[in-house]
């Protein structure tokens, strides 16, 4: 399966701060985390967590790991 990371369009506020989402696969799961952007100082990146509908659709991420995550999920 692949491993390529997966990343939404960036969020933003005018002059302040945004975030993105990134999901991948790790060490067998599809995984997501956020990353916050700020004009001033360093961005704060989340852990990787679960990836959820919202995240691998907000990614653009194949949507066979939508199906994996959630039977991951289940189990």
């Amino acid at each position: 399966m692949a491993s390529k990371t997966y990343r939404s369009d960036v969020d933003a506020a005018p002059n302040c701060c945004g975030e993105y989402v990134e999901v991948t696969r790790r060490d067998g799961r599809i995984v997501a985390r956020t990353v916050q952007l700020f004009t001033h100082g360093p961005d704060r990146i989340g852990k990787w967590e679960a990836a959820t509908e919202y995240d691998i659709d907000r990614a653009r991420a194949p949507l066979a790991w939508r199906d994996e995550a959630a039977s991951a999920s289940a189990d």
